[in-house]
């Protein structure tokens, strides 16, 4: 008895498996959104079916979904918005065993009879890990905090750039006031010492007598 061959393993980004569909039993038939894929192994002389109920009806009988003859594989799809009983009976109604779980979608499985007798409860394995269907979220919220932080350093550095020159220009006329002096002083100098009257002849000769002394 050889099992069908599991799909390949989604693809990973940030440790995450992506969303990735596949098909499940016959070609052709895809998975769809919130579903997974469930093989059944039937090592036994006789045939089992498969029978199913979602978790979130209370009271109600399962159906049956999938017939798998002796010493052969069966492959169905099941839903993954809510958990689910399944559980393995023989052609006569007798229960093989039962199992509840909560399937992630795009997860491929394998469920087969207890492998110790007397125990009811089905044996589970993964055979391909589920995708995680926040890795598309958590991508967009990385991008939107990646632009986010991309236009402060922009912004940050356009600050930085007009602050740099309003500095360079204030520092520039700081320089030529010191060399060529201030316009106002010399404008209400001049204007004290051609004032009429008194006060100015006053100035005046103020000044004259300070440059004959300069000259001896």
């Amino acid at each position: 008895m050889s099992a069908p061959p599991p799909p390949p393993p989604p693809p990973r980004l940030l440790g995450m498996n992506w969303e990735q569909p596949f098909a499940c039993g016959r070609p052709g038939s895809w998975l769809a959104i919130d579903q997974a894929c469930v093989a059944v192994a039937n090592g036994g002389w006789a045939p089992l079916t498969l029978w199913a109920q979602s978790d979130q009806c209370h009271g109600c009988d399962s159906w049956p979904v999938m017939r798998v003859p002796a010493l052969a594989f069966g492959v169905h799809s099941v839903n993954t918005t809510y958990g689910t009983r399944l559980s393995l009976r023989n052609d006569n109604g007798t229960s093989v065993c039962r199992l509840e779980y909560h399937f992630g979608e795009f997860g491929w499985y394998q469920l087969s009879p207890p492998k110790h007798s007397g125990s009811q409860r089905c044996s589970l394995a993964v055979v391909t890990e589920p995708a995680n269907i926040y890795a598309p979220l958590l991508l967009a919220v990385l991008t939107l905090i990646g632009i986010t932080l991309l236009i402060k350093s922009i912004n940050k550095m356009r600050e930085h750039y007009v602050l740099e020159r309003v500095l360079r220009l204030v520092g520039a006329s700081s320089l030529l006031r010191r060399d060529l002096g201030d316009p106002e002083e010399s404008t209400t100098m001049v204007s004290e010492e051609q004032a009429p009257g008194p006060a100015g002849a006053e100035r005046r000769r103020a000044r004259l007598h300070a440059l004959d002394v300069f000259r001896g």
